[in-house]
């Protein structure tokens, strides 16, 4: 019962940890993981569950002493205080270290047991982690009292917003090439057309955000 009524639920991941993976591999990465892991099982109490849910995802299940805003509070800043030693300077400098922080989601629980859909509170969770995400990272949000979990109450994961979008009309393939690796770390789509009667077609279709001309086309 200890873990039912009046139970927090907590699901956390490090935003901008896809970065370490893509920049130093994923051995800095496991190791940023384990440092975290211990980061984390040592801001919480004796009687406290803490684990790794998969990825960079953690699950914490706090008792109902548990103050959580507080604690979230608190390991939040302590993230950002030992971002540091999380990468390690001898991996990478200061000034290029990915910005990685903290969100997460939620939920106090009690009430009657059988109504606690598992299943449903961690994709609750989930969908709160996400609404953290999207309200500027570096956050942990709690859900309403006694709503995650529960079939009444479904919690919709928020939809991402749409990449802006960006054409390029480029001739030459070398050129090319510079401008989608320039773009390639932008949160843009980038479509690359080397005719204009092609992107005159695709304009048809859809209006980009954004056009890049090559104004010395041959066919423009």
């Amino acid at each position: 019962n200890k873990w039912v009524s009046g139970a927090i639920k907590l699901k956390i991941d490090l935003d901008y940890f896809k970065q370490v993976n893509d920049t130093y591999g994923h051995l800095v990465g496991d190791e940023v993981l384990r440092k975290f892991g211990r980061m984390l099982q040592q801001s919480v109490g004796p009687e406290d569950l803490c684990g790794r849910w998969g990825g960079d995802e953690f699950l914490i299940l706090f008792g109902a002493e548990t103050e959580i805003g507080g604690w979230s509070k608190k390991i939040i800043e302590l993230v950002e205080q030992e971002l540091p030693n999380l990468i390690g300077d001898r991996i990478v400098s200061p000034a290029k270290r990915p910005p990685l922080s903290l969100s997460g989601g939620a939920a106090t629980v009690s009430g009657p047991e059988h109504s606690l859909d598992t299943v449903q509170l961690i994709t609750d969770l989930d969908a709160l982690l996400y609404q953290a995400k999207q309200k500027g990272r570096s956050k942990i949000i709690l859900a309403k009292p006694d709503t995650a979990g529960r079939a009444a109450h479904r919690m919709a994961r928020p939809k991402p917003a749409a990449r802006p979008t960006v054409f390029v009309l480029e001739d030459d393939p070398d050129i090319c090439s510079v401008i989608r690796d320039m773009l390639s770390g932008q949160k843009v789509e980038t479509v690359v057309f080397q005719e204009t009667q092609k992107m005159m077609k695709e304009l048809k279709i859809r209006v980009p955000d954004l056009i890049l001309l090559d104004l010395r086309l041959s066919d423009g």
